[in-house]
């Protein structure tokens, strides 16, 4: 059987309006900041790996823990996550790959290219990375510890990746199946569930066309046996059951 977590490790208040890209009412929304443990028969997953207090604090996030002790309040040690498919490149996706010294990394080649491309000369472009997060990339790569998928790909069975682009190049959904069951985490593709269900994309993003059909793919997995799961709603934590033993909405079971 396959278990699917959401850990979240930070959160910030922020306006509706600042969250749609066509803008929306001066709401504020609880604005979650994870990433997601899959426990499968094959061995631990991450989807994604956080970020650190230095970058919390620079985007002015109100920052609670590191991946790794929010996993510690599992019981799991940073070496024994086998596996990172990264959805994206951006700091609080992939702020902490070091941390995960056993880890093999997966991410889609386009990311990559991108942001090793000479667009990074513009500011705007290289918003969302960071330079560390780079080198760390740049390392496993050297180590063989890194990975490239062209396209959408099944990591192990019953976990697929969904290259659909729109917020960076190389964003990918991933859906895990188990059974008749099936969680999808959307990531960056749909940020809150307003973004889903007026499919309308977060306001920074690569390409426009690309964040329309991601909401396609997302509704062409979905139905009654599946749980979709917006990439930062903090009504996320309160949709389902927390985990015993850790901090109250910290950490959430979706499958």
């Amino acid at each position: 059987m396959t278990r699917v977590y959401q850990l979240t490790i930070g959160s910030k208040q922020l306006p509706l309006s600042s969250c749609l890209l066509r803008g929306g009412t001066a709401e504020l929304v609880d604005f979650s900041y994870s990433f997601w443990l899959v426990d499968h028969p094959d061995g631990l997953m991450l989807v994604d790996c956080g970020f650190r207090a230095p970058a919390a604090e620079r985007k002015a996030i109100s920052f609670e823990r590191t991946a790794v002790q929010a996993l510690e309040l599992l019981g799991i040690g940073p070496s024994e996550i086998e596996s990172i498919v990264l959805t994206h490149m951006h700091f609080d996706h992939a702020g902490s790959l070091s941390d995960f010294p056993e880890a093999t990394v997966y991410l889609q080649r386009t990311e990559l290219d991108y942001f090793t491309s000479p667009l990074m000369r513009f500011p705007l472009c290289a918003s969302g990375l960071d330079a560390d997060d780079l080198a760390a990339v740049r390392g496993l790569e050297r180590q063989g510890r890194l990975l490239f998928m062209d396209g959408d790909t099944e990591v192990v069975p019953g976990v697929r990746t969904h290259h659909v682009g729109g917020h960076t190049p190389g964003t990918q959904l991933v859906s895990i199946t188990d059974g008749a069951r099936r969680v999808v985490l959307t990531s960056d593709a749909a940020h809150l569930y307003a973004n889903l269900s007026g499919g309308v994309p977060f306001p920074v993003l690569h390409d426009v066309p690309s964040s329309c059909v991601a909401f396609e793919v997302i509704n062409g997995l979905d139905d009654d046996a599946t749980h979709v799961i917006p990439g930062h709603d903090g009504e996320v934590r309160r949709r389902f059951d927390p985990v015993a033993g850790t901090p109250s909405g910290s950490t959430v079971a979706l499958l």
